[in-house]
Parts: structure tokens; C-alpha cells; sequence
């Protein structure tokens, strides 16, 4: 966590906040269930942040794992039988990103295309010179070649 540039306190993955959270406070594990644990992601999405934002469904995602490795370790050690948190489904996360390929990187990429990475050479050369996704680069590859065998 501290190597993320973005980092500056690890303040909103505290257990404190999972624990003190109006679904779960004063509960033993036993009267943990799946639908607490869906309430408790509801209450998690709606809360208002400091600037008026809601939170993303990564941050709670990562909360919800805490809750099943917490779940986990109760198990290993006898305290409860199940995870609930098995049974809900987690939130979809848009997490993608777009990224452009510098022009100080091209040469760098270019010089680790050697060896057994020789005949990924072309088909960078067309993506970058296209302004084409690797995914969709591959995806046409892949189907060239697939088209080439076939005949």
C-alpha cells in the first residue's frame, strides 16, 4: 500500500470501520449473515464522503475482503464455521484506465523485443502505429491467425 502514489493513509481500510459499522456492531460471528453483510455494503455505498463523494466499489471491495480473511481466520481457529462473505456476489469495479505509450518509452519497449520476444516485434510496431489497445491488437492476431490456418 505505501508504494501506490496515491497513498496517504491507510485510514479507510481500518478495521475499526468495518467493526463500528451500524450492521455489524455488537454482532458475534453466528449472527453474521450474507444479507448483513449486503446491508453493510448498501450503508458502505451510500455514505457521503468528506468531499461529497460516495465511495468506489474498489475501496469496498477491499473491505469486503478484509471481512472474508477475518471470516477465514475465524474458521482456521474454530471460532465459526462458515463465510458468509462466499455467498455475495462483489461489486463490479470500473477500474480501467487509459495509457498512452510515451515517446521516450517506445525505444525501451522496442529493446526488450529481442530474443524469444522477436515476434511480438511486428505486431507492436502495427499497434503503436495504428493507435490501436494491445487488447484489440491481440484480438486481430489472434484471428489472423486463426484465418491462416484455416486456408
Amino acid at each position: 500500500m505505501e508504494n501506490k502514489r496515491s497513498f496517504k493513509s491507510n485510514d479507510k481500510y481500518k478495521l475499526s470501520i468495518i467493526c463500528e459499522s451500524k450492521c455489524f456492531k455488537g454482532k458475534t460471528f453466528a449472527q453474521i449473515s450474507p444479507l448483513l453483510i449486503e446491508k453493510y455494503k448498501k450503508e458502505r455505498r451510500e455514505a457521503l464522503l468528506e468531499n461529497g463523494r460516495t465511495r468506489k466499489s474498489s475501496t469496498i471491495n477491499r473491505e469486503l475482503g478484509i471481512l472474508s480473511k477475518i471470516f477465514s481466520l475465524a474458521i482456521k481457529y474454530g471460532i465459526t464455521h462458515s463465510n458468509p462473505c462466499r455467498d455475495i456476489p462483489w461489486l463490479p469495479e470500473n477500474n480501467k484506465r487509459v495509457r498512452y505509450l510515451l515517446d521516450e518509452e517506445e525505444p525501451k519497449l522496442f529493446a526488450i523485443l529481442s530474443g524469444r520476444r522477436k515476434h511480438l516485434r511486428s505486431l507492436v510496431t502495427v499497434a503503436i502505429g495504428t493507435g490501436n489497445e494491445a487488447r484489440r491488437s491481440i484480438e486481430f492476431a489472434i484471428g489472423e491467425k486463426l484465418i491462416s490456418s484455416v486456408m
